[in-house]
This record gives C-alpha cells, sequence and structure tokens, in this order.
C-alpha cells in the first residue's frame, strides 16, 4: 500500500488530479472575464470550424484560453469542437461530462511536464548520429533501448529548474516505488488522480446558486443547503476570494454602491431592499486585463501558442511515460 501511494504521489507531480483542475476550471467558469471571453468568441469559432480546422479565428481562440486563463491548447486541440465546447462552456458543469473527456483532457488543462522519458517502441537496426557543439554535459551515441536500471529522460528547457528539479525527484521517486511492486501489483495498479475538494465546491455551489433568478436570498440558500444563513454569505466571499484570488471588501463594496449604483443593481428587478452582493456585479465592475499577469503567471510556461500545438499530449511515447517509468 506504502508503494502504492508512492506512485500516485509521484504521478502527480506530472499530470495533477482530475479534482484540482475540475475545481480550477470551475472557478474559472464563474469569472467575469471568462464568461465574457467565451462568449464573445465561442460563435465565431464554430462558424469557422467547418471551413478551415486551424484557421485564424481557432488561432486566436486558443491563444487567448493560453494567455488569459492558463488553458493549455494540447489539452483540447484536435478533439471535436462540440466535445471541448461544451466542456469549457461556463454554463456546463464539467464533472458531467463523459469520464473519457475528462480524464483525456484534465490532466494536461494546466501542466504540461518539462521531464518525460523516452521510450524505444521498435529497435532501430541502425542508429547514426552525428553530435554537434560541445554540449553542457557528457554525452553519448547509442540506440535508446535501456537496460532494467536505466532510464532515458527527455528535458524541456523552456521549463523553469524549479519544474524540472521536481519533476525529476518525482521520476525517480515512482522508480523506487515501482520496484516494491511485485509484477502482480504494478499490472493491477491504476493511478488515483483524485483528491476530494468537497469545501471549495460547497462554496462554489452558494456562489452558483446566488446567480439564479430570481435570484435566492442568502436565508433561502442556506435552507437549501442546509447551513445557517451566515455560513451562506462566509461561504459566498470565500467563493468570491477562489474565483478572483483576493478577499471580498464587502464595507468598501457598500461604499461603492452607495456613491455610484451599478447597473447591474438598476436592471434588477429584486434591488429594492437588496443589500447583499452577487455574481453579476462583479461582471460589470472587474476588468479583463486585472487579472491576465496573475494567469500568465500561474500557468508558469514560456512555450508559445505555436510550440503549444506541436505537442500533442495523446501521442503513444507520452503515454509511454505513464505506463512505463520502471521497467524493471
Amino acid at each position: 500500500m506504502k508503494n502504492v501511494e508512492a506512485l500516485n504521489k509521484a504521478f502527480r507531480v506530472f499530470q495533477g488530479d482530475e479534482d484540482d483542475a475540475l475545481l480550477r476550471l470551475a472557478k474559472l467558469k464563474e469569472r467575469a472575464d471568462y464568461r465574457k471571453y467565451f462568449a464573445e468568441n465561442i460563435g465565431k469559432v464554430k462558424a469557422a470550424y467547418p471551413r478551415d480546422k486551424s484557421g485564424t479565428t481557432i488561432r486566436v481562440f486558443y491563444d487567448g484560453m493560453l494567455r488569459r486563463f492558463g488553458i493549455l491548447p494540447s489539452s483540447y486541440a484536435g478533439r471535436p469542437i462540440e466535445e471541448w465546447a461544451s466542456f469549457f462552456d461556463p454554463l456546463t458543469d464539467a464533472r458531467e461530462a463523459p469520464e473519457t473527456v475528462r480524464r483525456e483532457i484534465l490532466p494536461w488543462l494546466f501542466y504540461w511536464p518539462g521531464v518525460r522519458e523516452v521510450v524505444s517502441l521498435t529497435r532501430p537496426d541502425s542508429v547514426v548520429t552525428v553530435i554537434r557543439g560541445k554540449g553542457e554535459c557528457p554525452r553519448i551515441v547509442e540506440d535508446a533501448e535501456c537496460e532494467p536500471y536505466e532510464r532515458l529522460y527527455k528535458i524541456d528547457l523552456w521549463k523553469k529548474p524549479a519544474q524540472l528539479f521536481g519533476e525529476f525527484k518525482a521520476a525517480l521517486a515512482a522508480v523506487d516505488a515501482r520496484r516494491g511492486l511485485d509484477p502482480a501489483e504494478y499490472t493491477a495498479w491504476k493511478q488515483d488522480r483524485t483528491r476530494k475538494r468537497a469545501e471549495e465546491w460547497d462554496h462554489l455551489e452558494v456562489w452558483r446558486l446566488r446567480r439564479q433568478v430570481p435570484k435566492p436570498t442568502f436565508p433561502e440558500i442556506a435552507k437549501r443547503l442546509r447551513i445557517t444563513p451566515a455560513a451562506a454569505k462566509k461561504s459566498f466571499y470565500r467563493a468570491y476570494e477562489l474565483i478572483y484570488g483576493t478577499p471580498f471588501d464587502l464595507e468598501a463594496w457598500k461604499k461603492e454602491r452607495a456613491g455610484n449604483p451599478f447597473q447591474t443593481c438598476a436592471n434588477c428587478p429584486q434591488r429594492q431592499g437588496c443589500t447583499e452582493p452577487c455574481p453579476e456585479i462583479f461582471e460589470e465592475k472587474t476588468s479583463t486585463r486585472e487579472y491576465l499577469t496573475e494567469n500568465i503567471a500561474e500557468s508558469g510556461d514560456s512555450h508559445s501558442y505555436s510550440e503549444w500545438l506541436t505537442l500533442t499530449c495523446h501521442s503513444p511515447a507520452f503515454f509511454a511515460f505513464a505506463s512505463c517509468s520502471a521497467n524493471s
């Protein structure tokens, strides 16, 4: 059991887990800038797709999803547009997508590994390699077939050193854990990509209920979820922090609302007597540019859009890493 948990922990470094990716996507779907970007562009993408599957409109959309929100094109580019358009739609719950879709997209949605094991699918008859330059470390010329105690890794030097060190350490931990399992145990092992985040999902549920029309009050939400009104309000403010990355300042909001009423509130049929915020006001007040730098920093990647399109997480060579991290 100890070695199985060690394998799962090591593999999470490279692929993450479904719950983390689902939760991060759910938070993105509640952000005003994401909802606006998707609504303004998905129709254009669908209209352009039948004519040119790699046209400018689609490339711009992919690039926006990467640079604004950290969603990697390699996780869904090449998949049916009906599939991923529904998956990323703010009005849908990605948890309800087919399991095959979730398991193939989610591990690569926000993260691409910099350390990968190279596995020869067929032994070449001959190997001809020309070494150019002096290199940065000792090098050898041979085929990619490794002994049971050897591994051949491919390193992406675009990545930050901290990421590469972490991944290489995880790769060594996976090898060590694999050696602790007998062949039958390793054959039966299936990677666990789930770690529940029930509390954060509960906060988002309060946020989503507050978005409904007619808009329920916090006491009504509390009754529906079987919590106290105070807990419902606290969850709403916590959801704001999860979505926008900063604590919600209720007093500042009240002062702003009193001095300059939001247009959203002016058009709301429930404005009379309402003294509490709702998700819609942030769609009016939030700037897309405000969060752009944050997202780029969080994704932690230097790859350009065109480079991401050349990386496909569906290639046999990459999945060989997941199945052959240790061939002892």
